[in-house]
């Protein structure tokens, strides 16, 4: 929780432009695109949704590689305005709110306080190494922190989108650690439970 609630602030912090003309109405882009991908987003969640229990994260590695394949092949899709992100923002923020267990908070008890330092030590990584990324790199220092972040795909994601950094290159390099994290590390530990018994 301290995760999601401190790295979107701290990004918003560091690199909103509020030089975007304060004071000044920024309207809303129109929907452009090939009206009939909208069908394509309904099929996508409709497969996702089948195959929640079969494929880790299916909500967002299904729908995230179909786009991706899509763009590959320059098959244009259609751009959704700003109002979807922030809806997509309220719906995490409010499962989240729901997934959270009162009992659990008990659990933690007196190591609360020390999670909550280590989280912030981890936070101060991301930014220190999304410095060292954007510096050997062509990223901007927004990509790249939101890219080493310690949060979730989908948040830092949509977290990249408002703060007009690159969400397919948060987006891709978060799902790169996530996918290590579901199928690599579970192999590692396994194995290395299985040498110390």
């Amino acid at each position: 929780m301290a995760v999601l609630f401190i790295v979107p602030i701290i990004a918003s912090f560091l690199f909103s432009s509020s030089s975007n003309n304060a004071g000044s109405i920024v309207e809303e882009p129109m929907i452009s695109g090939q009206y009939w991908t909208i069908a394509i987003y309904g099929l996508l969640f409709y497969f996702a949704y089948l195959l929640r229990h079969k494929v880790p994260a299916s909500f967002v590695l299904i729908p995230m590689t179909i786009i991706a394949i899509l763009k590959i092949f320059s098959i244009p899709v259609m751009d959704l305005p700003s109002s979807f992100y922030h809806f997509a923002q309220l719906s995490i923020g409010i499962h989240l709110g729901l997934s959270i267990d009162y009992r659990d908070v008990k659990k933690a008890g007196k190591y609360t306080g020390l999670f909550f330092l280590i989280t912030c030590f981890i936070i101060l990584l991301s930014i220190l190494f999304g410095y060292i990324f954007a510096s050997f790199s062509n990223l901007s220092f927004a990509t790249a922190m939101l890219s080493l972040a310690p949060g979730g795909l989908v948040e830092m994601a949509l977290t990249a989108h408002e703060v007009d950094a690159d969400p397919a290159i948060v987006g891709s390099l978060q799902l790169v650690r996530m996918l290590i994290i579901i199928l690599l590390l579970p192999i590692v530990l396994s194995k290395y439970w299985k040498t110390r018994t």
